[in-house]
């Protein structure tokens, strides 16, 4: 009532209004704070805070379009409003436009020094398209918890680019930071889990340096998930040659991401790590193991339609993901073959129980659906599903390197299977 009696003291002021505004917001009331701000504007329709504030209101009401509308209104006053850049890189992020959401977000991280990038989404950016030298050049950044993500953001693109000292100096660095941070710092856990896995893979790398220096014939490109990692710099058999593996990683990337229609980071990231290989490249796409995960999206479809046949839907799905992947690979003159995920390594028990045993067949099913959909495509399958299961359907434990990626030795005996199949259906084959 106060607020509302100084609004009509002042008419011209929009202070008290938006004040009002924000009473509304605290007690759940998302009607009246919406009425309140466009009064707000009303009196003020130039003031560019009211508009970034109206903007973010549409957002927490799912309206994103009109929170788009108000940011391009925002930087018609003003073109460097900081406000409008972040929302709108944000936006284009989430539709898959790396190009725009990098151009809005390197915007606004040069307007201030110290920019709120909670999940290292310009980081994030300059990754997956192809410009990680970059993240080396940004402003500092506004807490810890984002330098923690950048740096190892950092750590990740040097450890593919072989830059194997400098990628042990961010790791360091990262382990510095790490402490400092509050447990629930925004994506901790997963970056973690990045680091822990960068620095088995350099000391691996260091243990079998012999295995490494071996000279090859030709290069294997690996593009998908975090499961490219481990193959990076491997010389491998593959057709008759010594290959060497070059990792193009996409982070958070999911077999869904290809089937989906609809415009996502994750897909136009996979694209663009395409489009930088040369015509003629063998490459082997790295994608299922985040989607067969519990938390991973296929074992909750088949629970959300329990009429759903397992088999039939996994064969349509992972059918689906074969033949756009294979498609993308071959729009743009590349030769695609695929690495299958590896056994998951995980301990049942500490899945709920009723989902343990959906959780294995989905798994199963995966790897049985992707060999049969690869070979009728005609394409080479690397079956690191088979190379990390025992006789008993169990991990081999002394392959892996935590509960998902295996040490880069499984790949290679995955490879050498491959290779012994080739040799037994030809035996003239080198």
């Amino acid at each position: 009532a106060l607020l509302r009696r100084a609004a009509e003291l002042d008419p011209v002021s929009p202070l008290a209004l938006t004040d009002m505004a924000e009473q509304y917001l605290a007690l759940g009331q998302m009607d009246a704070a919406e009425q309140v701000m466009a009064d707000a504007m009303a009196r003020c329709p130039r003031d560019c805070d009211l508009i970034i504030k109206q903007a973010l209101l549409s957002l927490r009401r799912g309206n994103k379009e009109k929170a788009v509308a108000l940011c391009q209104q925002a930087l018609g006053i003003d073109p460097q409003l900081l406000g409008a850049h972040q929302i709108l890189g944000t936006y284009q992020w989430e539709k898959g436009e790396l190009a725009k959401a990098t151009e809005h977000l390197m915007i606004a991280r040069r307007q201030s020094g110290r920019v709120h990038d909670p999940n290292a989404l310009l980081a994030g950016c300059l990754y997956a398209m192809g410009r990680s030298r970059e993240i080396d050049g940004l402003t500092a950044c506004a807490t810890e918890s984002q330098l923690f993500l950048e740096v190892i953001t950092q750590a990740l693109w040097t450890w593919q680019a072989e830059k194997l000292e400098y990628c042990r100096h961010l790791l360091l660095r990262a382990n510095d930071i790490l402490p400092r941070l509050p447990r629930n710092a925004p994506r901790r856990g997963l970056y973690v889990l990045f680091q822990r896995l960068l620095t088995a893979l350099l000391n691996f790398g260091a243990a079998n340096a012999q295995r490494y220096e071996m000279p090859a014939d030709a290069v294997l490109a690996v593009v998908g998930d975090t499961h490219c990692l481990p193959a990076c710099h491997l010389p491998v058999p593959f057709q008759g040659q010594l290959h060497r593996m070059r990792a193009m990683t996409v982070l958070d990337a999911k077999a869904r991401h290809l089937v989906d229609d609809t415009g996502n980071p994750q897909r136009s990231a996979f694209e663009k790590a395409l489009d930088l290989l040369p015509s003629g490249t063998q490459i082997l796409i790295s994608l299922g193991e985040l989607d067969c995960r519990h938390d991973g999206g296929l074992l909750a479809a088949l629970k959300a339609d329990p009429a759903s046949r397992l088999e039939a839907h996994l064969s349509d799905f992972v059918g689906r993901y074969v033949a756009r992947a294979c498609q993308m690979a071959n729009e743009r003159g590349l030769e695609p073959g695929f690495l299958a995920p590896p056994m998951p390594n995980v301990r049942l028990k500490n899945l709920p129980l009723e989902d343990r045993e959906l959780f294995t067949a989905i798994n199963e099913a995966f790897n049985r659906q992707l060999k049969a959909a690869v070979a009728q495509a005609g394409r080479p399958l690397v079956d690191l599903y088979a190379a990390t299961r025992d006789g008993e359907g169990k991990p081999l434990q002394d392959s892996f390197i935590d509960g998902h990626h295996c040490l880069p030795s499984a790949y290679l005996t995955a490879f050498e299977a491959l290779a012994d199949q080739g040799d037994a259906a030809d035996p003239g084959t080198a």
